[in-house]
């Protein structure tokens, strides 16, 4: 099965498969994995919980300590280490993916993590941030 995306963090590594598939492996602290656990995977392991849900993931991204997933519905999946408001939300970690509420509004493009900081693209232009009057929101911890 062909890989259609594809991201490395520091220490850990996603892609995604054609079939929608998200696979990680790497250093699993924080749980940044997304396997449920903080165990170290080094060889590439599904990450059940999009097939569980019937989700198919079409982006990744991956900060210094933590991961995301884009599904082809536009919802933004956040897990590992949020202390620095990564997840998009206030809890500190995350072993599972877990939806970003913050943009369940919004139907989301375009993914991109750096090391503590996401940014997120919205679809349409009808989605403008309304203090910037862009279709983009970033969050880490001094977002709102």
């Amino acid at each position: 099965m062909p890989i259609t995306a594809i991201a490395c963090g520091d220490v850990h590594t996603l892609a995604v498969r054609a079939n929608g598939e998200v696979w990680s492996w790497g250093r699993g602290a924080n749980g940044r994995l997304g396997h449920g656990s903080t165990s170290d995977v080094f060889t590439p392991r599904n990450i059940e919980y999009f097939a569980e849900t019937g989700r198919r993931m079409i982006d990744v991204a991956a900060g210094k300590n933590f991961s995301l997933a884009l599904s082809d519905g536009g919802e933004v999946f956040a897990w590992g280490n949020g202390e620095d408001g990564q997840l998009g939300s206030p809890v500190k970690e995350s072993v599972h993916p877990k939806l970003v509420e913050k943009l369940k509004n919004y139907r989301i493009g375009t993914i991109s993590a750096g090391d503590v900081y996401i940014c997120a693209r919205t679809l349409t232009s009808e989605d403008l941030r309304e203090d910037w009057n862009l279709p983009v929101y970033p969050w880490t911890h001094e977002s709102e």
